[in-house]
């Protein structure tokens, strides 16, 4: 039940996320426009490279190693202030790396990179990986839903044109920081003051080693994100730059909800790792498996059905070529939910950070590969196609280390049954959207989600999908 709570509190976070730029986004677009979209991402994406840098993968570890001493206050005091401590200092040294290459690049953006600058003091004070380590998931959702609350009002109130896009990039960060010192202050009751005598031997640099290992793959697995979106603004432009931004925002907000259940597993397996209960282990990655295959292949083939009425009534005029950037896109939503299974649920909580470290850094070297020839050739659109090829290289590697572990047979028996019901799904939306000659947007959408939904419940419930038999498993124990 505990684990069902997490869960929950999670999904209701990430439907917060998938619901507050369903306010601001099509506001935001509209008066920033496409360029000053394209800048605030471009800056951004250069920022992160160094901030990513900084964290070293400490969060990864850090939640990783306080779900192995949940009970015990003493070790998981020594673990938070090593890891927070030993952050704080290699952040620093990111921050001022940072403040020195701001002179070598174009001077036009330099007041976009000093607002964008806060997400290093923001990466500094981010302790929610010790509250995930906790399972407490409750406050790290309580905190940024109430923060992230206010940043729409000020973003409403004081965002008025292009001209003022430095405030906006200032109330974002502003908004991610406040939240992240609110959680410091949570810490007060849970953890021990440091032993300051220790800091400076080299008990204070034992996470370093393990960190620099998940390291590698999470600066890897951040080169789709970023460095697609900074080869794409000096390569093509800052505004086809915009255009991707706009397309990766809607399939992140989708992907955040597909990797929920990731967020919340990745401490219960570690814990379970810690207890040796391996077969307990695999329970949880075949259930998960089933319920991220069950959610993703619907949510792709539902984007793709309802994009070319979504993109105009949400964005705006100006960003018709969104369409086709979503629909390559939304490809990833399945690659994604069976890598984040196989890799955040299962290899980095049963430490093969080894295995995982070549799986991401493959689809990077890959991604990295392509980018060149088809940006140039094809834009943005070059950049998305790059980005779909290198997340299935991560699923075929990641399931290549891991055919001695799973029976691949029997973690996606059900593949075809939930793709069936998608496509039944996708058909219903079409025979909508061909039928239905309505002047308003925003109706048809709803008729397509409503429709969608609908059709595709029913659909596994008369194929008796695994999801299906588990719901109603659970039911009948639960009441």
């Amino acid at each position: 039940m505990k684990l069902l709570r997490n869960f929950l509190y999670n999904s209701a976070y990430q439907l917060l996320v998938l619901f507050l730029p369903f306010i601001t986004m099509p506001y935001i677009s509209r008066v920033l426009g496409p360029r000053g979209i394209g800048i605030n991402s471009y800056t951004y994406s250069i920022v992160m490279f160094f901030t990513l840098f900084g964290s070293l993968g400490l969060s990864i570890y850090g939640a990783r190693e306080i779900a192995t001493v949940q009970d015990n206050i003493k070790d998981r005091s020594a673990i938070f202030w090593n890891v927070f401590l030993l952050k704080c200092v290699t952040v620093v040294i990111a921050w001022v790396l940072f403040m020195l290459f701001i002179p070598t690049i174009d001077h036009h953006y330099n007041i976009y990179y000093y607002a964008q600058s806060i997400l290093f003091l923001t990466t500094m004070l981010d302790v929610s990986w010790y509250f995930a380590g906790m399972e407490q998931f409750k406050t790290i959702v309580i905190r940024n839903t109430l923060l992230k609350l206010v940043t729409v009002g000020l973003v409403f109130i004081y965002v008025k044109n292009v001209n003022d896009l430095v405030l906006y990039i200032i109330f974002i960060n502003i908004g991610n920081l406040i939240a992240n010192v609110s959680m410091v202050f949570g810490l007060k009751d849970q953890i021990q003051k440091p032993v300051y005598s220790k800091i400076f031997n080299s008990y204070f640099f034992i996470p370093l080693l393990p960190a620099l290992a998940l390291f590698l793959p999470n600066i890897a697995a951040n080169v789709y994100l970023l460095l697609n979106k900074v080869m794409i603004g000096q390569l093509d432009s800052v505004i086809s730059a915009g255009f991707y931004q706009q397309s990766d925002s809607i399939i992140k907000i989708v992907v955040a909800i597909i990797t929920s259940l990731g967020t919340v597993l990745m401490p219960r397996v570690s814990s379970l790792y810690s207890e040796k209960k391996f077969r307990e282990i695999k329970k949880y990655v075949y259930k998960s498996m089933n319920f991220s295959l069950a959610l993703s292949f619907p949510l792709m083939l539902g984007i793709i059905g309802i994009s070319s009425y979504f993109v105009p009534w949400f964005f705006g005029p100006g960003y018709e070529s969104v369409v086709v950037l979503i629909r390559v896109e939304s490809i990833t939503l399945v690659l994604i939910a069976i890598s984040n299974v196989l890799g955040m649920q299962f290899l980095v909580p049963t430490r093969r950070t080894r295995d995982f470290t070549i799986s991401i850094t493959t689809g990077a070297i890959v991604n990295i590969a392509l980018n060149p020839f088809l940006i140039m050739r094809f834009g943005a659109l070059g950049a998305m196609v790059a980005t779909v090829v290198a997340e299935l290289v991560v699923v075929i590697v990641q399931m290549y280390l891991l055919r001695n572990a799973f029976n691949f047979l029997k973690l996606f028996s059900g593949v075809w049954k939930y793709f069936i019901c998608a496509l039944i799904m996708a058909l219903a939306i079409m025979f909508i959207n061909h039928h239905l000659e309505l002047e308003s947007k925003w109706i048809i959408i709803l008729c397509d989600v409503v429709i969608g939904i609908f059709t595709y419940v029913m659909s596994n419930i008369l194929f008796r999908t695994d999801i299906v038999m588990e719901f109603n498993h659970f039911r009948k124990h639960k009441f």
